[in-house]
This record gives structure tokens, sequence and C-alpha cells, in this order.
């Protein structure tokens, strides 16, 4: 059975965002999230955590990213190509929050995302968590994961 495919790269990235954002809303603990060149000040705008979860609280903010890096033929003499490149939420959470239960409770929920989400068509590998440390008001860590998926252009 071939695996689904799409005819634009603008489809097969909404389809990344569609699941994660369904994956995301049905979490019990989850902050506000933005796609990638979507503006959001959250100095100006509150960004409470989503939180059923008394020791996880403050604010936070996900900044989901699909990013494209190479691509490839698929199949010589065909319309198929392949598309590679990496999905990253950049997770920004209220300094002084506790790395263990915020920081640690929103990373992980996003990384379960890449490591149980099927997302017809997209092959995620290598799901991954970076943890970078503290930068003024936020305390950042990125979770990401590389994929694949095939276009057919006509």
């Amino acid at each position: 059975m071939a695996l689904p495919t799409y005819t634009t790269t603008y489809d097969a990235v909404e389809a990344m965002q569609s699941a994660f954002d369904a994956y995301w809303s049905a979490q019990p603990v989850r902050s506000v999230v933005v796609y990638d060149n979507v503006g959001l000040d959250p100095v100006q705008y509150a960004v409470p955590i989503i939180s059923d979860d008394s020791e996880v609280q403050g604010e936070a903010v996900l900044v989901m990213q699909v990013l494209h890096s190479t691509g490839q033929i698929a199949a010589l003499g065909t319309l198929l190509h392949r598309q590679f490149g990496f999905m990253v939420g950049a997770l920004y959470v209220e300094s002084g929050r506790g790395r263990v239960r915020t920081v640690g409770k929103l990373g992980d929920a996003v990384l379960k995302f890449f490591q149980t989400v099927n997302v017809a068509g997209v092959t995620f590998s290598n799901p991954r968590l970076n943890e970078v440390g503290p930068d003024g008001r936020w305390w950042q860590i990125n979770i990401a994961t590389d994929f694949q998926y095939d276009i057919v252009r006509s």
C-alpha cells in the first residue's frame, strides 16, 4: 500500500500544523501556540498556561515551525519528489517556574506528538529535546523532529 502523497508543500505543512493543533488542544497542560511568521508580543498580550496540574502555572508560548531543508527526485522517470526538513517547537516558559515541572511537562507533551501521532504521508524521525536555558524573562527548550514526505507534480 502506497503512502498518501501531497500535490504542494503548502498542503503538507497544513497537514502537519492541523495535526499538531488537534493534538495540542486536547492536552491537559498546554501553552499558547503560534506558527512561524505570526507575530505575538507576550509583553503586550497575556500567554497563560492552560493547566489541570496545580504545579504547572505561569506563562508560556510555543512557536512551531516547519522548515524545509532539501529535496530530491523520489523515482526517476516520475513526477514524484521527496521533501525533507525539520518541525521545531521553540518553547518559552516564564523563568522561575521550574525546569522539571513546567518546562518538562510542556516539552514532553510536544515530544510525545512527534513520537506518537501519525500524519498521513509524513514520516517523523529522530524526535528530540534540546534545553537552551534562561534568556531574561524566559526559559527556552526546543523540541524537534526530522520529517519527510512525497509530493507529486503534474
